[in-house]
């Protein structure tokens, strides 16, 4: 998803609609595990200005209820959890402990 939204030339000051491009960006090379340094060199900042933006979305964003948080998690784990419960059910005991601790 990353080389779908390929970073514009800096040639000026981004827009609202280039500003909201690059979080997503920057939030889709987070989820793949990408380090700042690397986002950074992809978008033509410094590691610094990452971390403010990251920063400054996460301050901004608004937070989920106890039971909403719950559920959101339950439902992250449910596939993991299928995956171990086949693992064990097929005899692979490797599978176990993962199944036990709930994925």
């Amino acid at each position: 998803m990353v080389q779908e939204l390929a970073p514009p030339v800096r040639c000026r000051r981004l827009g609202a609609h280039g500003m909201m491009l690059r979080r997503k960006r920057i939030f889709a090379g987070l989820r793949e595990g990408l380090r700042y340094d690397e986002i950074a060199a992809q978008e033509g900042v410094t590691t610094e200005r990452i971390r403010q933006i990251v920063t400054e979305v996460l301050k901004n964003r608004s937070v989920d209820s106890d039971a909403d948080h719950a559920k959101l998690q339950l439902d992250r784990l449910v596939p993991a959890l299928q995956i171990a419960a086949e693992a064990v059910a097929s005899g692979d005991v490797r599978a176990i402990p993962s199944y036990l601790k709930g994925a």
